[in-house]
């Protein structure tokens, strides 16, 4: 048998490696926003025609056009976004305490029972994203047509 060289199959220096850091909520809020669709429930029909996992013709057609728009925009600018005479948040996290039940048996089905709220980022009257957000990032799961996760107390 004939003996291996010993010799390094790199040649030159290591490179740096740069480590993922995680951004700190004041830090992150002065950045753009960032959209994950790896949670996205496509499967999901927990409700009779509401807050059901999102469709490709209603993600391409109305939701992905008004992550677009907003991409421009810092996350302390979405959180400012107010509607209504009394100047209500649009955007906000909600406690996983406070969203239905089916909506927390859901997120139990799909392995995400173990967060404690969930960010809701509306899109135009009723509609409304729901996701987790970390960071800067907004990692999507449903698109809820009719404000039925976390109904609102007007209604």
């Amino acid at each position: 048998m004939s003996k291996k060289s010993k010799r390094p199959k790199h040649q030159g220096e290591p490179r740096d490696r740069q480590i993922q850091q995680r951004v700190d909520p004041e830090n992150a809020n002065k950045l753009t926003p960032l959209w994950s669709f790896a949670l996205l429930d496509i499967e999901g029909s927990w409700r009779e025609n509401n807050a059901r996992g999102i469709s490709a013709q209603l993600l391409l057609s109305d939701v992905l056009p008004k992550l677009k728009n907003r991409e421009s925009m810092t996350w302390t600018e979405i959180l400012q976004e107010t509607h209504g005479k009394t100047g209500k948040s649009k955007n906000h996290a909600v406690s996983i305490a406070k969203i239905i039940k089916e909506a927390n048996e859901r997120l139990t089905q799909l392995k995400l029972e173990d967060i404690d709220e969930l960010f809701s980022l509306r899109l135009q009257g009723k509609h409304r994203v729901w996701g987790i957000r970390e960071g800067r990032i907004l990692k999507i799961i449903w698109l809820d047509e009719d404000h039925t996760v976390y109904p609102s107390l007007r209604e």
